[in-house]
């Protein structure tokens, strides 16, 4: 998994899903991700059946960060939870310049 960070807060996941970030203070940040779960056929064909909201609360530390929180998994038509997991992250920071529009976008941490 691929987590791209940007300079306004928002938060992408490589295979879909998207969400927001803010510090927390120094070398500290929150992100809570909603990433959709979608059927045998796929994103393209299929039907998303449920969602995983990632809520997390991280530190950086030079190059890499360290986050923990909770996921639930919920239906989509219904809302109700099928699983509730705690979970912990430890990512490496990367940056990347992307053109677009003549903004600089990274693939870090914030």
């Amino acid at each position: 998994m691929v987590l791209h960070f940007t300079g306004d807060g928002r938060v992408f996941l490589s295979g879909g899903g998207a969400g927001h970030w803010e510090s927390t203070g120094p070398g500290g940040f929150a992100f809570r991700v909603a990433e959709p779960l979608f059927d045998e056929r796929g994103p393209e064909a299929g039907d998303c059946v449920a969602w995983v909201d990632i809520d997390q609360l991280a530190m950086l530390d030079g190059d890499t960060f360290r986050s923990e929180g909770v996921s639930v998994i919920r239906e989509t038509g219904s809302g109700s939870v099928l699983r509730t997991k705690q979970v912990t992250i430890t990512a490496r920071a990367t940056k990347r310049a992307a053109k677009h529009r003549g903004e600089d976008t990274t693939g870090s941490a914030p």
